[in-house]
């Protein structure tokens, strides 16, 4: 009979538990839709903090582990951006963000590891990161970065895609950005870059950024290979006005972007 009270006893205790967990998820969901609400609205530095703290409590209330991927996933996306917008001098606030966003990633793919999206996320954060922190200081993370780009491709995104799809053909505009930015005896290579670039423009032309390290690792090669750069500039530029016709989703991004392809056509055509 004590038996039989004591396991009565233990799962009436066991109810509470389980509604509470529910409850949890459930104001954690309504968190992450407000963050993503908020994270539209980027444009407005201001929206993307309080986007950030939207996020960090939902991650407090999370259990459900898709939930908290796509909570830290959205982290990493407002540190991303935030230190997009943050100066590059001195270097180390804005490496601390590009940090926290790639340790954001981390904790995601380590949470769901079947999918491509967090291990694409570190990578292009440590990419940043590399490139404030200078080409040679840290080239020891080589092996890091593309090992990252190499699991993303491999695997398909939480929404199913093709990981090498994932931000426009992401992993491949990284690739191609890496071998046009290392020296030669580091690994550079312009044939590569101009590869991998030109994968990500044909692909997904309507991202600005493909354009832009398409023609700038165009421009860096033979005259006729810069004349088409110029053009693939050219082309870009025409949407200077319209940035929404490019991609609806990404539009501060896209004005970042276009303002790094005009002056680069400025300065190269």
């Amino acid at each position: 009979m004590r038996s039989f009270v004591t396991l009565t006893v233990l799962a009436a205790l066991a109810v509470p538990a389980m509604t509470v967990r529910a409850a949890d998820d459930t104001v954690a969901r309504a968190k992450y839709q407000a963050a993503l609400d908020l994270y539209a609205q980027r444009a407005d530095l201001s929206k993307n903090l309080q986007a950030q703290g939207l996020v960090e409590e939902g991650l407090a209330a999370v259990g459900d582990n898709q939930l908290k991927f796509q909570l830290l996933i959205l982290k990493a996306r407002t540190k991303y951006w935030q230190g997009m917008n943050m100066p590059t001098s001195p270097k180390e606030p804005t490496m601390a963000v590009f940090e926290a966003a790639y340790v954001a990633a981390k904790d995601a793919y380590t949470t769901l590891p079947t999918a491509a999206d967090g291990y694409y996320f570190y990578a292009i954060s440590l990419g940043r990161w590399a490139l404030i922190k200078g080409k040679l200081a840290s080239l020891s993370r080589k092996g890091e970065l593309m090992d990252h780009l190499n699991k993303a491709i491999a695997r398909t995104t939480l929404a199913g895609d093709a990981g090498e799809s994932i931000d426009g053909y992401g992993p491949d505009r990284t690739y191609g950005k890496m071998y046009k930015e290392l020296p030669g005896f580091a690994g550079g290579d312009h044939t590569l870059a101009v590869r991998y670039t030109k994968k990500c423009y044909d692909n997904a032309p309507e991202l600005a950024l493909n354009s832009v390290y398409y023609a700038e690792a165009l421009i860096d090669g033979s005259s006729t290979e810069k004349q088409l750069g110029c053009s693939v500039l050219e082309k870009l530029l025409k949407f200077e006005a319209t940035p929404e016709a490019l991609n609806p989703d990404r539009i501060p991004e896209t004005i970042q972007e276009l303002k790094e392809g005009r002056d680069l056509y400025n300065d190269e055509c």
